[in-house]
């Protein structure tokens, strides 16, 4: 056999079950830490001394992190799919450690900033290797299963979080999830093979695929375009009191399931942040 991995197998992976039960573990870990954050905003917002406005802002940065994403998921197309995502885990679990002990502002924002990127890293690096490995008849199911993780994390995990948040306080689920992240770690080196290179002229093509991106101002604007747009509604709203803008901020954040639910979190967060928002009174 060539140094390329093989794209079309006949056979699944030899430990194919739990692979999928693995995969979906570690999904419903790495949303869960992305997605508690929009419900306990202001939670953590009071932890750390800061008003609503500066810590929406670390959400903020966190997002616009994810731009080194396709940068780093490029370099294992050149290695190989467990490298990728024993990656993405290590830069999860050193957000989670980071901020355990050092609990300051901005290393909150660098601890959202490496889980988030860490979360996608492992996510992409996890599908390739499904693409490689798993025949194309039940290749779509196993990718469907994984990304019920997405899913059970805020379903299940967000409100686990919610009770340690509110048993231990702001900073519980940090080493909680840095704790199951080496699990992860150890699960991962245990069931996923080594595997062989990715074909040059694939990562030729992902690399390609990159600096066209980076290249168009049409691209970049529509990476930073609505995040740009949502924090302008949010200061907007907190500098005048105005509700609506508020609302539509939330409304079309993506992580806002729907209208009814983001009017629910304001009136939480206006309640929880009563004291730093004076023009809301």
């Amino acid at each position: 056999m060539s140094t390329s991995e093989q794209t079309s197998p006949l056979t699944k992976p030899k430990h194919y079950n739990l692979e999928i039960l693995l995969f979906s573990s570690i999904r419903i870990l790495v949303h869960a830490m992305m997605r508690m954050v929009y419900p306990f905003l202001a939670v953590f917002g009071r932890g750390l001394g800061v008003d609503l406005t500066t810590i929406s802002l670390a959400v903020t940065i966190r997002n616009f992190a994810a731009i080194l994403v396709p940068l780093i998921t490029s370099i294992f197309d050149k290695r190989s799919r467990r490298s990728g995502m024993l990656t993405g885990m290590g830069l999860f679990i050193l957000g989670c450690a980071v901020v355990t002990f050092w609990p300051t502002f901005i290393v909150f924002i660098l601890a959202l900033s490496l889980t988030f990127i860490g979360m996608h890293v492992f996510v992409a690096s996890m599908q390739a290797y499904q693409s490689d490995t798993i025949p194309l008849p039940i290749r779509g199911q196993a990718i469907v299963i994984t990304s019920t993780g997405w899913a059970l994390s805020f379903v299940v995990a967000v409100p686990l979080l919610g009770f340690l948040i509110g048993r231990f306080g702001w900073l519980s689920p940090f080493p909680v999830m840095g704790v199951l992240g080496v699990i992860s770690i150890f699960f991962l080196l245990w069931l996923v093979p080594r595997g062989k290179k990715a074909i040059s002229s694939q990562a030729e093509k992902v690399q390609h695929g990159i600096l066209q991106v980076f290249t168009s101002s049409t691209a970049i604007a529509g990476v930073l375009d609505l995040q740009t747009y949502i924090m302008d509604l949010v200061v907007d709203a907190a500098v005048t009191g105005d509700r609506q803008a508020a609302l539509e901020a939330l409304i079309i954040d993506p992580n806002v399931p729907s209208p009814d639910v983001a009017e629910k979190i304001l009136d939480e967060m206006l309640i929880a942040q009563a004291g730093y928002l004076p023009t809301f009174a």
